[in-house]
């Protein structure tokens, strides 16, 4: 199915969690939970194509961000792995960064 407003405005909540595929779009799915929550994600391969790491990035909360938008940042985030930059990797990057108070704290 092709997530759009319309699409994923008409999804009940699951009785389990359930994951969405898109179907123009590989790598961009729609997460759904019990209590009604949905949340667009990317997923790709990084690194030698089926042997390489598979990786997941949370784009938004549909509601918060419309299908359309999570679309062509899914897309931006897939053409980005197939040129060898993974997303994934700079938020860990970003999270495991020291705050300013640590660096505050280290001086």
């Amino acid at each position: 199915m092709k997530l759009s407003k319309r699409t994923v405005d008409s999804i009940p909540a699951p009785e389990e969690e359930i994951i969405i595929r898109d179907e123009e779009l590989s790598g961009f799915s729609l997460r759904v939970y019990p209590s009604g929550r949905k949340v667009y994600f990317a997923q790709y391969r990084v690194g030698g194509g089926r042997t390489g790491r598979q990786r997941k990035v949370t784009i938004g909360i549909h509601g918060t961000i419309t299908a359309e938008d999570a679309r062509a940042r899914a897309k931006a985030i897939i053409a980005k792995a197939h040129l060898g930059a993974d997303a994934a990797e700079e938020r860990d990057k970003v999270r495991e960064s020291k705050t300013l108070a640590q660096l505050i704290d280290a001086w």
